[in-house]
């Protein structure tokens, strides 16, 4: 039962984020249909390129959106007070510098703000940035540092960043609606991409969306996602979606239960089931019937190679 309430939860964020940064509209779809069918010799290289494009800018965005939870740097006493710059050391390694433009002068981080983070050898999150991201367009509700709840939505530009998770640096750019809200026992963060972008090499789709929330009473996380992406390597288009929301622990990048589908070509698939927090299994249907056709039995290290 809890985990049907979960779902649900996880849905909302995204219907929220389609009136925000884009017209009153969430926008179009992803126009490539998957077009590359779906077999036992590729459903672990589409597996694992599927999973990382769909969660990787969820796992940047939370990365970005801690920035706001900085305590604001005192403004200089010369030159404008508006614009404020620190360093900040990586909880694991490395730093960035925050530029934050208070735009009201208040002091405080509040709508209209807008923040850049220049990353150098940032390590947070079992991930390493190096690059520029942006925050603008702010809306803030409640204050981050000192309120129970409240809401940040904003457009998260990524000003091509480069991430490592332990397999090399690879890119990401583009922009997102994103929207991060702190409530009583969930932390939720959702974000839709507003036009293309890049992850790795695969080219995201207008309008895919993805997820990652945290539970404060059962330190648990849970994934989601949906849309479709361009992969160069596999040759062509490909669609992903969260059938049962993947649900891990906090402190693990990757979940120990859920669901996660990969379409291809002629209702070709290959469903990602973890069995605990470091196995899984890739249930493959190879000709579109909806029986599962054979089974790769791995783990999340070699998915994400």
């Amino acid at each position: 039962m809890r985990r049907h309430i979960r779902t649900y939860v996880f849905a909302t964020p995204l219907a929220l984020l389609a009136a925000c940064g884009s017209g009153g509209g969430r926008p179009a779809a992803p126009a490539a249909s998957p077009n590359v069918a779906i077999t036992a010799t590729n459903a672990e290289a589409v597996a694992g390129a599927a999973y990382e494009t769909a969660y990787m800018p969820a796992r940047l965005a939370r990365i970005v959106l801690d920035f706001v939870e900085v305590e604001p740097p005192t403004p200089p006493t010369a030159g404008n007070p508006a614009i404020v710059t620190q360093a900040l050391a990586g909880p694991d390694g490395g730093s960035a510098v925050m530029t934050w433009n208070d735009v009201d002068r208040d002091g405080l981080y509040t709508s209209g703000d807008t923040f850049t983070i220049a990353f150098d050898a940032y390590s947070a999150h079992g991930l390493t940035l190096a690059g520029t991201a942006a925050l603008d367009g702010t809306y803030i509700d409640g204050n981050p540092l000192t309120s129970l709840t409240w809401i940040c939505e904003a457009s998260l530009g990524l000003l091509g960043v480069t991430y490592d998770s332990g397999t090399g640096p690879r890119n990401a750019a583009g922009t997102f609606a994103v929207r991060r809200e702190r409530r009583a026992i969930t932390e939720i963060l959702s974000l839709v991409a507003i036009g293309e972008a890049t992850v790795g090499l695969r080219t995201l789709g207008s309008g895919s969306g993805s997820g990652r929330n945290e539970y404060t009473l059962d330190f648990q996380q849970g994934f989601y996602g949906d849309g479709r992406y361009v992969d160069p390597v596999a040759g062509g288009a490909f669609a992903y979606a969260t059938v049962r929301t993947m649900t891990g622990l906090q402190f693990l990048p990757d979940p120990g239960f859920g669901e996660f589908l990969v379409s291809g070509a002629n209702g070709t698939s290959v469903t990602i089931v973890p069995v605990d927090l470091f196995s899984i299994d890739l249930l493959i249907d190879d000709n579109g019937d909806g029986e599962v056709d054979a089974t790769i039995a791995t783990d999340w290290a070699t998915l994400w190679q």
